[in-house]
């Protein structure tokens, strides 16, 4: 919508691009058509646009509940995944199976979910039926806790609070051959990026030649070439919640001080969702020191973070979601620069006591209100102070204390407490029996949804209830 595109192969420019004058017209009227109907769509769904989900989802759980199972989990994001898990509970059959509704997002509390003046009421209704009906629910803060508690009647006995899941496996360092790739070539504003990131043919209006990696400090001639700081985002943005102009203010400003002493770049990865007039306020900077490189595959934000100097989180405009991004960005060992717009940000205590953060204070609450220019310079002087004392890594120890209370073996003994099995970790020669686990085993949980890095928790609460299963060589009897 806001022309962030990948670059078409030259050939595929140069041969069955078809640019008449019918053909143009007729491709304008598509685009049109499928604006209209994605508007409509997107009026007119409920609960969220996951929803043609539910029906299929129901009639396959109950396929699987045929089986022995102990356990229904329901994941969300999205909450059509809940609906399907409300549906199961309120039939005879199956009203004596545990359910664990695992909310990864509230959903009445979020306005962008679907259409609140259709739905609003609606929403807080089906939200609070599904903390009723369910045994268990689990949440990923203690705020959330509280607002469910509070504003929904929910029993505090049925809530837990689950923190979200590390798989470091997914954020091992990538091989040194590979570490020589740069940055996916995108096209951002009109301005058409190169594979190293630096701007090509068709510059933003107003600039000329085609600077590169730090070829000069913030546009300055004369100056010195270093290599660049490296900033690096990921996630989708929005207007309402995370805006993304503090942090773009905030480049501006490093950017056009020289105490810092080397070219500053900012990366953005992720859709920009409703913030294309944001991002155009700021088209002088596109494409010589911010990027836009749109949605990517999570393996190349994952190789961007790993080549970055400094991660960015920024922080919601509400206080009940914790941006899974910030436990991420603990794994990957990199200083952190955490942007909060109000001093109760759940980030705040994610990371309190991680050594190489810098929390700035900005934005006025949510939308994209920017900051007085007084509190620009001050917080831009603080990041280059924080860029020239920076520690050269993490020591291990160090990292294995900040995610420890997010890996996979912390989080699967929470979710087996909840499912009524074994939380406690067995003894070393389980991990050996785990692939003679039976297909029906005494806690078979059968996940509705989809959740982050469920292959590293699936295979932790297997290792963990292989002591309990009979294995070959062994009386099932004992």
């Amino acid at each position: 919508r806001h022309g962030f595109h990948d670059e078409p192969p030259a050939s595929a420019t140069a041969a069955g691009d078809d640019t008449s004058p019918a053909v143009r017209r007729a491709r304008r009227i598509r685009r049109a058509c499928l604006s209209l109907v994605r508007r409509g769509w997107r009026s007119l769904y409920w609960p969220d646009a996951a929803c043609g989900f539910i029906r299929p989802a129901f009639r396959a759980a109950r396929r699987l509940l045929h089986d022995d199972c102990d356990a229904l989990i329901t994941v969300s994001h999205p909450f059509s995944c809940h609906i399907v898990g409300l549906w199961l509970k309120r039939r005879p059959r199956h009203a004596g199976l545990r359910w664990v509704a695992d909310v990864g997002d509230p959903f009445a509390l979020v306005p962008t979910v679907n259409n609140q003046r259709l739905y609003a009421r609606r929403n807080v209704r089906v939200e609070a039926d599904v903390l009723a009906a369910a045994d268990c629910v689990a949440v990923t803060n203690r705020v959330l806790r509280d607002v469910y508690i509070e504003r929904f009647g929910a029993p505090p006995e049925r809530i837990t609070v689950i923190p979200p899941l590390l798989s470091l496996e997914d954020l091992a360092p990538e091989p040194a051959d590979a570490r020589r790739t740069e940055f996916h070539s995108v096209r951002a504003w009109g301005c058409r990026i190169r594979r190293d990131g630096s701007p090509g043919v068709g510059a933003a209006a107003g600039r000329s030649g085609t600077p590169s990696y730090g070829s000069t400090l913030g546009g300055r001639s004369g100056t010195p070439s270093y290599e660049p700081l490296r900033l690096v985002y990921c996630g989708q943005l929005y207007r309402d919640l995370r805006s993304p102009e503090p942090l773009l203010q905030l480049v501006r400003a490093v950017a056009d001080d020289s105490r810092l002493g080397r070219p500053v770049e900012l990366h953005l990865y992720g859709r920009a969702g409703d913030c294309g007039e944001v991002l155009g306020r700021f088209h002088d900077l596109i494409g010589r020191t911010v990027f836009v490189h749109g949605h990517v595959p999570r393996s190349a934000a994952l190789a961007a973070q790993r080549r970055a100097d400094v991660l960015v989180n920024i922080g919601n405009a509400t206080t009940h979601q914790v941006p899974s991004k910030v436990i991420e960005a603990i794994g990957l060992r990199k200083p952190i620069l955490n942007l909060v717009s109000h001093p109760r940000d759940l980030s705040l205590e994610l990371l309190a006591a991680h050594p190489a953060t810098l929390t700035l204070v900005c934005g006025g609450g949510g939308g994209d209100n920017g900051d007085t220019p007084a509190r620009i310079a001050e917080n831009a002087a603080k990041l280059i102070a924080f860029v020239h004392r920076l520690p050269a890594e993490i020591s291990d120890a160090e990292h294995r204390r900040l995610c420890a209370p997010f890996l996979p073996e912390a989080i699967a003994a929470a979710y087996l407490r909840l499912a009524g099995g074994p939380a406690e970790p067995r003894d070393p020669g389980a991990s050996a029996r785990a692939a003679a686990i039976p297909s029906r085993s005494p806690i078979a949980m059968r996940a509705t949804g989809q959740a982050s890095h469920h292959s590293s928790l699936t295979r932790r609460v297997a290792v963990d209830t292989a002591e309990s299963l009979p294995t070959p060589g062994r009386d099932p009897s004992r």
